[in-house]
This record gives structure tokens, sequence and C-alpha cells, in this order.
């Protein structure tokens, strides 16, 4: 029987070793896991790719809001969001395919984009009637890629020039110019025919 105590002291030795053992590699490959899984989620958010444009405009022009990316995942159905401020839907396009449902109201029958150009990587929008409202921040979501454009548009007032503002006194202003063309030019016929 004392053979049985040793062999069973032994036994339980190496059991609990074996389990402290199992506990370790449970403990290293969840750690394993735990550090594949920090730097995966690392390596996502530094694809993170974000450009910043400026488009200045003033009220009542047409606009473009440039948005392109050349990697090849867009380039087959490409995943696009345009948002103002980031959460106002302007234009949506959805595994290459135009989605209206969630646009704006004050986005709708003004925004235009160029399909033919998707194939390139091209999602730039064509904002017409712009209207001071329109001025702010705009992101282009490229969701196949991780990627995003942001345009900051700025609205002016479009300026008045005087000739806009007194019009018919413009046409009296420039008579003048045209009686000395006029003038000139019977001076040059006079001289050549002379």
């Amino acid at each position: 029987k004392p053979d049985c105590a040793w062999t069973l002291t032994v036994l339980w030795s190496v059991l609990v070793s074996l389990s402290l053992s199992l506990s370790l590699s449970l403990a290293l490959s969840l750690s394993l896991s735990l550090s594949l899984s920090l730097s995966l989620s690392l390596s996502l958010s530094l694809s993170l790719s974000v450009s910043l444009q400026d488009v200045q405009a003033f009220v009542g022009d047409t606009v473009i809001l440039p948005c392109s990316n050349s990697h090849e995942a867009l380039l087959v159905k490409g995943t696009v969001f345009w948002r103002f401020g980031d959460t106002i839907t302007v234009y949506d396009i959805t595994d290459s395919s135009v989605n209206f449902d969630e646009q704006a109201t004050s986005y709708k029958n003004r925004v235009d984009t160029f399909p033919a150009e998707w194939t390139k990587g091209n999602f730039s929008i064509k904002l017409r009637d712009v209207r001071k409202s329109d001025g702010g921040t705009y992101t282009c979501f490229l969701l196949n890629v991780n990627a995003k454009n942001k345009v900051q548009l700025t609205v002016k007032d479009r300026p008045v020039t005087p000739t806009d503002s007194n019009s018919r006194n413009g046409d009296v202003r420039r008579r003048p110019d045209r009686v000395s063309l006029f003038f000139a030019l019977l001076l040059g016929c006079s001289l050549l025919c002379a």
C-alpha cells in the first residue's frame, strides 16, 4: 500500500502539472488571440484614410463635391454614402446602385452623380442650385475600403456688380465706347482709301 500512496501522489502531481500546463497554454492562447484581435483592430483603424478639400460656391451655382478612391474593392461593387454633417443623407450608392430611400428632402432633385465614373473610383456628386444652408462639411464614406473624404463647402452670396444693379445706366455708359470705335474704324478706312 505505501507504493500505491506514492503512485497516487506522483499521479496527482502529474495531473496538477498537466492542469497548470493546460491552464498556462490556454492563457497563452487567450493572450495570443487577444493580441491578434488587438493588432487586427489597430490595423483596421490605421487603414482609415481621410482627406479634406475646400470647395467654394455662390448661391444659385452648381458645384462638384469631389470623392474618389481607386481601391479595387470599390471598382467592382462600391458602397458610398454622402452625408452632410455626418448625419444628414445627401446621396447613397449601395452595391453600385443609387438608393434615394433615406435622402433628406432638402437634397431631393438637386444632387446627381456620375455612374460611368464609378468604375474608375470617382464617386463625386453634383449639387445644383446651391443654397446658403448647404454650406458646411460633407463626408463621402467609402465603406468597401474603410475610407472617407471630407469636403468643406463654403457658400457666399453672389457679388452685385455695378452693371447688374444699373443695367440701363450700363448701356448709356457703353455708347461713348461704341461711338469712339465707329470713328476709329471710319478714320482707318479713310486712311486706307487715300
